[in-house]
């Protein structure tokens, strides 16, 4: 291709004439050399565009250029997200044990906790030797006769009752083969002649007794005691038997009795048992100061 001619002057642009009509295309001539560039010229008006060709063939793939320079490192991008855990690794072997550490310093002592329970009573020991006997001490002061001293410091009564019933204060205790003599006075009293008096002795079974008494009391002749004494006249040689004793209305009697009391083998109380003798809602009572006095042989 020969070099371009310079471009020639623009010419005036000529009125546009009407466009005719297309005309049939005509084949493609042969492409003729290039003139060489001429001047350009002013710029012409733009004229309509033309329809646009068909497109060429592809043009075979030209080699490939040499590789160029690396270029410089971009900037680190961010952390992509945490993948998910591996599963663990097999445990290794244990290693050998180290050097034992020197001992530390003793920590301050703590608090003293609470006391336990106390535990269970453990069996008794072997009983120990007897001792030595000691000393005999000094004699006492001399003691009263009597072994027994009782006495009523309040009023006793029974009504409605025949039934014998322990007097409240009148009792005191037999070892097994006590003799043991016994007296006192009883002071009874009701507001009726009707009721009168009955009493006896009882000890463990296999004492042997023997007692008697007196009653003194005011004129009654419908109980036939008069104005002196009554009494039975015979000694009492069995435990339980009963004594009565008549009563006066309104009246104190008084009761005079002793005797003695041998216990067998059986240990156990003697006492005084008493009730009505007969029964009567008007109350027989054994007054405050009777008194039971008794020593033993």
């Amino acid at each position: 291709t020969g070099a371009a001619g310079t471009n020639g002057l623009d010419g005036a642009a000529g009125a546009t004439g009407a466009t005719g009509a297309a005309g049939a295309t005509g084949a493609v001539g042969a492409t003729g050399a290039t003139g060489a560039a001429g001047t350009n010229g002013l710029d012409g008006a733009v004229g309509a565009t033309g329809a646009t060709g068909a497109v060429g063939a592809t043009g075979a793939t030209g080699a490939v250029g040499a590789t160029g320079a690396v270029g410089a490192t971009g900037a680190a991008g961010t952390n992509g997200l945490d993948g998910a855990a591996g599963a663990a690794g097999a445990t290794g072997a244990t290693g050998a044990a180290g050097p034992t550490g020197a001992t530390g310093a003793a920590g301050a002592t703590g608090a003293a906790g609470t006391t336990g329970a106390v535990g269970a009573t453990g069996p008794a020991g072997p009983t120990g030797p007897t001792g030595a006997t000691g000393a005999t001490g000094a004699t006492g002061a001399s003691g009263s006769i009597f072994d027994y001293r009782l006495r009523k410091t309040t009023n006793e009564s029974v009504s409605s009752s025949t039934a014998l019933q322990n007097d409240d204060n009148f009792v005191f205790a037999l070892a097994a083969n006590d003799a043991v003599e016994f007296r006192g006075v009883l002071y009874v009293s009701s507001t009726s002649s009707t009721p009168d008096f009955k009493f006896a002795f009882n000890a463990p079974t296999g004492a042997s007794i023997r007692w008697h008494c007196e009653g003194f009391g005011t004129a009654d002749p419908a109980n036939g005691n008069g104005s002196g004494f009554y009494t039975n006249g015979a000694n009492i040689t069995t435990l339980n038997a009963t004594q009565v004793i008549l009563l006066g209305a309104n009246a104190t009697a008084t009761i005079e009795f002793q005797g003695i009391i041998v216990n067998g083998s059986t240990a156990g109380n003697f006492v005084l048992q008493w009730a009505q003798n007969t029964s009567n809602s008007a109350a027989t009572t054994v007054n405050v100061h009777s008194f039971i006095a008794a020593s033993k042989f």
